[in-house]
C-alpha cells in the first residue's frame, strides 16, 4: 500500500493537534513518523514544513512509559535540523535574512532521510537485531548530524556476534534505497563511506548476501547519482574495480557506453569481455 504524503502528513498533524494525549509507540510502529522523516528529504518546503510541524506536535503531546526513547530521537533530529539550518545560513552570507529564511525547513539528504526513517521503526520493536546498536547511538549524541550516514561505522564495525552481519546489511540498504541524486553521491565520497565499502567488498570479512548490496549500491550510483557527471569513471578509478569485482552481469550493464578508443574505453572493453 503506498500513501500520498501530501494526504496522510496534514491527517497526522490533525490527530496530533495539541492537547491530545497520543502514545508515541503506535505512530513508530506504524511507519508514520518514518514517514514524515522522510519527508524532510522532499524538494518541496511546505512538505517539509509539514512534516516538521507532525514531528514537533508529536514531540510535545507524547505520554507514555516508553517517552524517553521517543523524546531522544525526535529532540536529536530537532537538534541536527536546527545545526545544519545555521550551517547553512553561515555558507551563504551573501543572502539577506529574511523571516522566510528563519522558517525554512532544510532539505535532508534522501540518505540522511532515508537512515532516520528506517530507524523510527526499529526504534517501535525493541526486540529487533538493530534496536540495541541503534538506541545507544542516539542516546550518545544530543544532535544528530545530518549531512552524512550516521551510524555508518558503528553498523560496519559491529562487535555484536550474534548479529553483526545483519548490521552491515542494513546499512548497505540504507545507503543503496537512499542513494538517488548526485548530492547523495557526494556525501559518500566527502565522508570516505564509499571508498570504504569499495575495499571491504574484496575483504574475506564480506559475505554474499552483503557482496550484492554493495553491487547494488554502485549500480544506483552509476546509473543514477553519477550518470551526468562520470566522477566514478574519471576521479574514483571504478573501472579496475569493477574488472576485480568477479565481473557481475548488473555492474557490467550499468556502465556507460564508452568508445575503445577513448581514455576508459580500453579499460571497458576488457571489463566486458
Amino acid at each position: 500500500m503506498v500513501y500520498d504524503p501530501a494526504f496522510i502528513l496534514p491527517l497526522l498533524c490533525h490527530i496530533a493537534l495539541p492537547g491530545h494525549k497520543i502514545k508515541s509507540r503506535s505512530f513508530f510502529q506504524s511507519g508514520a513518523v518514518g514517514l514524515a522523516l522522510a519527508a524532510l528529504a522532499s524538494s518541496s518546503q511546505n512538505m517539509r514544513s509539514v512534516a516538521t510541524l507532525f514531528l514537533q506536535r508529536l514531540h510535545e503531546n507524547h505520554i507514555g512509559q516508553d517517552k524517553i526513547v521517543w523524546t531522544n530521537f525526535i529532540e536529536a533530529v530537532r537538534r541536527g535540523v536546527v545545526e545544519l539550518l545555521e550551517n547553512q545560513k553561515s555558507k551563504s552570507k551573501k543572502k539577506s535574512k529574511t523571516s522566510s529564511d528563519e522558517n525554512e525547513v532544510p532539505r535532508l539528504c534522501s540518505i540522511t532521510a532515508t537512515f532516520l526513517a528506517r530507524a523510527s521503526t526499529v526504534l517501535g520493536d525493541p526486540s529487533a537485531p538493530l534496536y540495541r546498536p541503534l538506541h545507544h547511538f542516539i542516546l550518545a549524541r544530543p544532535a544528530l548530524k545530518l549531512y552524512g550516514v550516521p551510524a555508518f561505522l558503528e553498523l560496519l564495525n559491529s562487535t555484536d556476534f550474534k548479529n553483526h552481519e545483519r548490521h552491515r546489511e542494513w546499512i548497505f540498504e540504507v545507503i543503496r534505497d537512499g542513494m538517488r541524486e548526485p548530492r547523495d553521491l557526494q556525501i559518500v565520497l566527502n565522508s570516505f563511506t564509499l571508498k570504504i565499502i569499495l575495499v571491504f567488498y574484496s575483504t574475506s570479512l564480506v559475505k554474499t548476501h552483503a557482496k550484492k548490496l554493495i553491487e547494488q549500491i554502485i549500480e544506483k550510483c552509476l546509473r543514477g547519482a553519477d550518470k551526468e557527471d562520470g566522477l566514478l569513471l574519471t576521479n574514483y578509478s571504478i573501472l579496475p574495480w569493477v574488472i576485480g569485482s568477479q565481473k557481475s552481469s548488473t555492474l557490467i550493464s550499468s556502465l556507460p557506453k564508452l568508445s575503445p578508443f577513448s581514455q576508459h574505453g580500453s579499460l571497458l572493453s576488457l571489463a566486458t569481455r
